[in-house]
């Protein structure tokens, strides 16, 4: 990789930390029906919080106590956490309802989310080109939900909800002050959804773990917070404009984990709807490349 640019190494690192969160996704979707959504999330995030804030702490270097204190500090932070627990709550409900390839290509309306959400909430520009593109992109998540027809599962509307509230921390994020470190910003927030999946899960009845829901945990906590770090760096070291578009490769990476790994075949009209979503996404970034007159 030395001898790769600054944007095709971190977009190779935005298609590793894609991976890695469909892996995560794919590993917590395996233990459906042998525990809880809310305990198997406990668990992951136990491990998940004690790895990321090794990380945070050897990557960066701060003393974890003043990171936590700034962060808890700012005003921004709190919103930031409800939308990454409702992300959590939803998106992990949906993954344990509904197949894996169905719930990553519903997902893949945030980019577009992200651009309508600027426009309103930060006034930025955008011309009829790219909300034709979002309405687009709109048809594309109808298609593969299918509202109104025999194929339709209320459970896909988890799906949708959890690209909504991905959006809403996102959009929230870009308010947090750069004095915050991007480790200890995906720490703290893994720390929150641990600690509600604890309030959660802690008074169920549990039942009794088995050596291989642990180890699959485990994996689960360690390709989480693989995903964290490869997209940190991945963003520090190139352009974000041309690393969003990478971002799309989770949609082939669920596609492809879901069919080795459960033996999901999504139908035509699901890859037609997800092609549509992922078509619009770039021609919402094409246009977001072109000079305006």
């Amino acid at each position: 990789m030395a001898n790769l640019s600054d944007n095709t190494r971190g977009a190779l690192l935005i298609v590793l930390s894609m991976g890695c969160f469909i892996a995560t996704d794919g590993l917590m979707k395996s233990l459906s029906g042998t525990i809880a959504w809310y305990q198997a999330l406990a668990l992951r995030g136990g491990l998940a919080v004690a790895f990321c804030f090794g990380l945070a702490i050897f990557i960066d270097g701060r003393q974890p106590v003043r990171a936590v204190a700034a962060y808890a500090t700012n005003r921004h932070c709190a919103l930031r956490i409800a939308f990454e627990l409702g992300a959590t709550c939803f998106y992990l409900l949906a993954i344990f309802n509904m197949p894996l390839a169905d719930a990553t290509a519903i997902i893949q309306v945030l980019p577009i989310l992200l651009t309508l959400g600027g426009a309103v909430f930060f006034a930025e520009r955008v011309g009829w080109r790219r909300y034709a593109a979002a309405a687009v992109g709109f048809v594309g998540v109808l298609l593969i939900i299918q509202p109104g027809t025999t194929a339709f599962r209320p459970i896909a509307l988890l799906a949708l909800a959890a690209a909504v509230a991905m959006a809403g921390r996102d959009l929230s994020t870009t308010a947090l002050p750069p004095t915050i470190p991007s480790t200890y910003v995906a720490a703290l927030t893994m720390l929150a959804v641990w600690i509600m999946s604890l309030v959660i899960a802690l008074p169920s009845d549990w039942p009794p773990i088995e050596g291989w829901v642990l180890l699959r945990v485990a994996c689960a906590a360690v390709t989480v917070t693989l995903a964290f770090l490869f997209s940190v760096m991945a963003v520090r070291i190139g352009e974000v404009s041309f690393l969003a578009q990478f971002r799309y490769s989770s949609l082939l990476w669920g596609l492809l984990i879901g069919f080795v790994a459960f033996g999901e075949l999504p139908s035509g009209t699901t890859i037609f709807g997800a092609s549509l979503v992922v078509l619009a996404g770039l021609y919402t970034l094409y246009r977001e490349r072109i000079p305006r007159s």
